[in-house]
């Protein structure tokens, strides 16, 4: 696919359904052979319910992004820009089906623009351990594994790498 099929649109809370409909579509499936079901209704109640997308655009000042394919919409992302000059990605999801199409590296390059332009040097992420795929991407696009974390989140543990990225001049 040709980069000008992909355009990225910085989501407002009227497109918070849309973030919530592709969580729907992505996220449960993307951490089934991970986690268990309890963990993942629980955690997808927490963060992608309209409540809890809405809480994090309005409340933790993230600013949500949505990457549309031919004006379809097929993935999203979330950072925030913190003090100590990283650019923290919170969420960045593809439709299965439409990853290892570029999708997920157009979005993180107008993510590093944007941490560019906020004078960010870094950029860091959690990603499970145990999801290779998500793994494998990162570090072909450039980050490396800085730390392993141990989450606790209710009654659940969330067994992340700690991955990051200087921002390219």
């Amino acid at each position: 696919m040709l980069e000008s099929t992909y355009h990225i649109q910085r989501a407002q809370e009227a497109e918070i359904t849309i973030i919530h409909d592709l969580a729907s579509r992505i996220w449960k499936k993307t951490y089934e052979p991970f986690i268990s079901g309890e963990q993942i209704e629980y955690m997808f109640d927490l963060m992608y319910s309209l409540k809890g997308l809405l809480a994090q655009l309005k409340e933790s000042n993230h600013q949500f992004f949505v990457i549309y394919r031919q004006e379809v919409p097929i993935g999203f992302a979330s950072i925030s820009m913190l003090s100590n000059l990283s650019c923290r990605i919170h969420k960045l999801y593809i439709l299965q089906e439409l990853q290892g199409q570029n999708a997920g590296r157009i979005m993180l390059t107008y993510i590093e623009e944007l941490a560019r332009q906020n004078g960010v040097s870094a950029m860091e992420l959690n990603v499970n351990r145990y999801n290779q795929n998500a793994i494998l991407f990162y570090k072909k696009v450039g980050f490396l594994i800085k730390e392993t974390v141990d989450i606790p989140l209710a009654n659940f543990m969330l067994n992340d790498y700690v991955m990051t990225r200087e921002v390219k001049s």
